[in-house]
């Protein structure tokens, strides 16, 4: 996956996502989406409140472990502004 933008969306209690700009054939400037992570084995001293986002330094490891068996799981969805919306509207 060919990543051209990446950033975190986290609320005060660190739940959150991350978004990313990927390289898509059909969209001229790529595609967004969100990276919904949450925990796979049961590592107490890795153990996070769920969903999270991957901080900008881990990111650049973790992603090489998505669709594979790892201490995090993570989940593809499409980025939908309606759902960042939502997100940011249960913090205000």
């Amino acid at each position: 996956m060919k990543v051209y933008l990446w950033g975190s969306v986290k609320g005060p209690d660190n739940k959150g996502y991350n978004i990313l700009l990927v390289k898509d054939e059909e969209e001229y400037y790529g595609k967004w989406i969100k990276l919904e992570n949450t925990n796979n084995f049961c590592r107490p001293e890795k153990m996070r409140l769920e969903p999270f986002a991957f901080e900008l330094e881990e990111l650049k490891e973790e992603i090489n472990y998505i669709k594979a068996t790892h201490i995090y799981k993570t989940n593809i969805k499409e980025f939908n502004s309606k759902h960042l919306i939502e997100f940011i509207g249960k913090y205000f």
